[in-house]
């Protein structure tokens, strides 16, 4: 799969190898003008990146709430959210949980 970012150099190329036009060079490559004119806006924040990642990868089962939580925790900032309550992966209380709510009447709809 060819992503945006790679699509947007080859219209690039198109556009000052081969002379092409914008609207023709887009076509080609297979992608909108919109897309190729689009500039993010958000700030690139590598360190939280780089933080993400390590701990996901010493974490593979968390969850992206225990994962920030513990990004903050290690930036010294207060959490947000506090994960306390979100049961382990494969813990004895997420089976129960599990259980109790494939055990548990479902609600019927009168319409």
């Amino acid at each position: 799969m060819v992503s945006p970012a790679q699509r947007r150099e080859l219209v690039a190329f198109f556009e000052e190898s081969m002379q092409l036009s914008e609207r023709l060079s887009c076509e080609l490559a297979g992608l909108s003008r919109s897309v190729r004119r689009y500039e993010s806006r958000r700030e690139p924040d590598v360190e939280l990146r780089v933080e993400l990642k390590k701990l996901a990868s010493q974490r593979r089962a968390s969850a992206i709430d225990v994962l920030a939580f513990c990004c903050a925790a290690a930036r010294g900032r207060q959490p947000t959210t506090s994960v306390a309550h979100l049961p382990r992966r494969g813990s004895r209380r997420a089976a129960q949980e599990a259980q109790a709510r494939a055990a548990a009447p479902r609600e019927t709809r009168l319409s």
